[in-house]
């Protein structure tokens, strides 16, 4: 082997053992959530920070997948990530009020995306959510979401598919959150 090819090679291994940061994909409003918030007949709200709370071993800023480091593209924070989705739906909704009464908060306590297996990986995100009127609880529920999705064998392909999974886990978890008759209650 040439030296030029055994460099080219050592080039490449170091590379991908620095575990470099990559970026989580913009958030894309599904076109499902912002068709159930319309048919809910809710009013205007606004969304508050979400404050995190994670499990041990899990961090606000990155999520470690194998050899590698996702970020948030919303302040370098997954709170801000969730916030910013649920902003882009009840935008798009057309029941986003930055002055409405009616306030969507929370904690989220669990977010995470796992590609440690070779064929298969899942994400998971948890979070208590509260819905105030004027200051007062009317929802204060934990809510919480898991999908699958198939890594690889090679860790670049599992990574890449760990990073292309996440916005797919936070609209599913926004999903389970619109379905509960309590919370469309509480928006009302």
């Amino acid at each position: 082997m040439s030296l030029s090819l055994r460099l080219a090679i050592a080039g490449l291994v170091l590379l991908a053992a620095s575990g470099c940061a990559q970026m989580a994909p913009n958030y894309n409003p599904s076109v499902e959530n912002i068709q159930k918030l319309r048919d809910t007949g809710a009013g205007k709200v606004r969304v508050a920070v979400l404050e995190p709370k994670l499990v041990e071993g899990q961090k606000n800023d990155t999520i470690q997948l194998r050899g590698g480091v996702m970020t948030s593209p919303y302040g370098g924070k997954f709170t801000s990530y969730v916030e910013e989705a649920l902003k882009s739906e009840l935008q798009a909704a057309k029941l986003l009020d930055d002055k409405a009464s009616v306030e969507i908060g929370g904690t989220v306590t669990r977010n995470d995306v796992s590609v440690g297996n070779m064929t298969t990986g899942y994400g998971e995100l948890e979070a208590r959510v509260v819905v105030r009127r004027a200051g007062a609880v009317r929802y204060d529920k934990v809510k919480s979401a898991r999908t699958t999705f198939e890594t690889g064998f090679l860790g670049a392909t599992a990574i890449a598919n760990g990073i292309a999974a996440y916005p797919e886990l936070v609209r599913t978890f926004l999903g389970v959150v619109y379905a509960d008759p309590e919370f469309i209650a509480a928006l009302k």
